[in-house]
Formats: C-alpha cells, structure tokens, sequence
C-alpha cells in the first residue's frame, strides 16, 4: 500500500495530514492542482469563496435568485416521478429500467 500526505490549500497543520492511500489493486489516480497564495484576505461558506463578508453575502444572494444558470422558462423542467425508479436511456427510442435500490427501513433503536 502507498500513500502521500497532502498540503491542501496552503494549510500546513503538521498536526494534521490528509493522507491518500491506495490499498487496492487498480490504479489510484488523483489530479494534483497548483496555486500560488493570493496574499489576502478569504472566507469560506460552502462553495463560496470571496474576499470578504460582504462578497459571500453578495454570491449567496445571487446564488438563491439564479442558481447561477439563466433558465428561460417559468417551470424547473419536467420532473420525473419518484416512483419511476431509475433509468438510462439507451437510444432515442429505447429505455430500461436499471436495478432499483433496495427500500428503506426505519429502525428505531431500544433503550
């Protein structure tokens, strides 16, 4: 088994490694990104990264009204039913029904 230990986004905590191990036998491919740091301020919520509060409340706001896409139409789009299970298309005029998942159970746990 190998593995590597990841300094990610410029965080060295020595107290705290990310580390990548491969214990199977296919190939582990990882794609390794480079930056510089931007010497500045950055806050973080969710996929958000800006500047500073102000930024983040401003990409929040036009997240909630755009979801960042222009969408020309008053409907989300047609919605399958959740009954229908899943499936691929296999050609324009084709389709099968893939395995469904197993059904969900609610366990309650004794005291």
């Amino acid at each position: 088994m190998s593995s590597v230990v990841l300094d990610v986004a410029g965080l060295s905590r020595p107290w705290r490694s990310n580390v990548v191990a491969n214990s199977g036998q296919m190939l582990l491919e990882i794609p390794l990104m480079q930056g510089q740091p931007i010497a500045g301020p950055v806050v973080v919520s969710g996929p958000f990264v800006m500047n500073d509060e102000a930024g983040l409340r401003q990409a929040h706001a036009d997240f909630s009204v755009t979801q960042f896409v222009e969408w020309p139409w008053q409907e989300d789009g047609p919605v399958h039913p959740k009954t229908a299970g899943r499936f691929s298309s296999l050609a324009p005029a084709a389709s099968t029904e893939a395995e469904r998942d197993p059904p969900v159970r609610s366990v309650t746990p004794s005291t």
